[in-house]
């Protein structure tokens, strides 16, 4: 990946954080942010635009009752479902575990909680455990920080599970 590419990404982040932000001062409400784990440096791929559209109807389903605002965003580092919610931030974050559990994509969303003092709600702060690796089945981030496998590897494994969507 190029430097200007990594330099572009890293942009779009702190954009869509300083929006979360705003967002979170505007209501003063847990939010939820949706995304797909998507790695490389082409994070808009059929595959991921794919696994999105299926994680936005999700999310729409699951917390259509409680939604108080809805932002969508999407830069290089692909798209963003930012969802303001009228409901107890871990009850929001027990939802999103088990949708993240349950769906035969589930492992490629990445559905973040944070709370009323944009504190985020992690899965093992309600008795989950964290995220795995999608090939050997080590805590995920260990593996990506360690770079224990390759990007062919991890997009083989992404293939096999979005080729039916």
């Amino acid at each position: 990946m190029s430097d200007l590419r990594i330099e572009k990404i890293l942009i779009d982040r702190e954009r869509r954080y300083c929006r979360i932000l705003d967002i979170q001062n505007i209501y003063k409400k847990p939010l939820l942010v949706g995304r797909i784990n998507y790695p490389g440096s082409s994070k808009c791929t059929p595959a991921s635009e794919a696994c999105f559209v299926q994680l936005k109807l999700l999310l729409g389903s699951t917390f259509s009752c409680e939604v108080v605002h809805s932002e969508l965003l999407k830069d290089l580092d692909g798209e963003t479902q930012i969802l303001v919610i009228n409901d107890d931030p871990i009850n929001i974050k027990k939802k999103a575990v088990e949708l993240e559990e349950s769906h035969a994509l589930g492992r490629l969303f990445d559905i973040d909680v944070i709370d009323m003092n944009g504190c985020p709600v992690s899965r093992t702060s309600i008795g989950f455990e964290s995220r795995l690796c999608l090939i050997c089945d080590q805590p995920a981030l260990e593996c990506v920080r360690a770079q224990r496998h390759e990007l062919s590897d991890v997009l083989a494994v992404i293939y096999g599970l979005t080729k039916d969507i």
